[in-house]
């Protein structure tokens, strides 16, 4: 099975559906990131699967709640994950990516040259630092994957969340109490807890879990 087929029936239990086109782009994507991830460290272990079943997958569970146009600020892009596979699945949102390393920006960038995404930028700083850079009233969609607990996520990304617009999460197996002890983090800055998620990651025992937060 040649890698754009493995991606499209892997996702396809979640219910997540795309066409060829989409499932060659995220092609691109992870051989870009399995060939940078030999020199640098962008998600530890790279093997093919591991990149399909636990980050792939797991960036494209929101896309249920997403609708395919407004802006998006993802923080703490990293290598790539969730916003290079919604990008690729939502090619009419418009992305801005926040990551501080100079390795990663450039890992970014040249993912960005070789699937030709288009409306996506990239911005060089730490989030702290780059409030000129941002659209002032916020962004439709916020994502943050791995960057930090919960709280400290909605300390972080908080306040860039537009006026109903939501915030996507992505948390572990203890996201019940997670959601509990952030009450009055997501409190300061109008955010109401509207849908969670539990699911299993192939291969993996654990449950995590999608919160997604409105702005209210």
């Amino acid at each position: 099975m040649n890698l754009k087929d493995k991606i499209i029936s892997s996702i396809k239990p979640y219910g997540i559906q795309i066409d060829e086109n989409k499932a060659e782009l995220l092609s691109v994507f992870i051989q870009e990131l399995e060939e940078w991830n030999k020199k640098i460290n962008l998600v530890g272990t790279a093997d093919t699967e591991r990149i399909i079943n636990e980050l792939v997958i797991d960036s494209l569970l929101p896309l249920k709640n997403i609708l395919g146009h407004g802006s998006v600020l993802d923080i703490g892009s990293g290598g790539g994950f969730p916003a290079i596979p919604l990008k690729i699945c939502c090619p009419d949102l418009l992305f801005s990516l926040v990551e501080p390393s100079d390795k990663r920006v450039s890992f970014l960038k040249q993912v960005i040259r070789s699937a030709k995404l288009k409306n996506i930028v990239i911005i060089k700083d730490r989030i702290e630092d780059v409030s000129s850079s941002l659209i002032a009233s916020g962004y439709e969609i916020v994502t943050s994957r791995a960057m930090s607990p919960l709280p400290k996520t909605i300390e972080i990304c908080g306040r860039h969340v537009k006026d109903n617009g939501m915030l996507i999460c992505f948390q572990g197996d203890d996201a019940m109490n997670l959601i509990e002890i952030s009450h009055k983090e997501a409190k300061k800055h109008r955010l109401q807890l509207e849908d969670i998620t539990p699911y299993k990651l192939p291969g993996l025992k654990k449950y995590r879990h999608i919160i997604i937060f409105r702005k209210k």
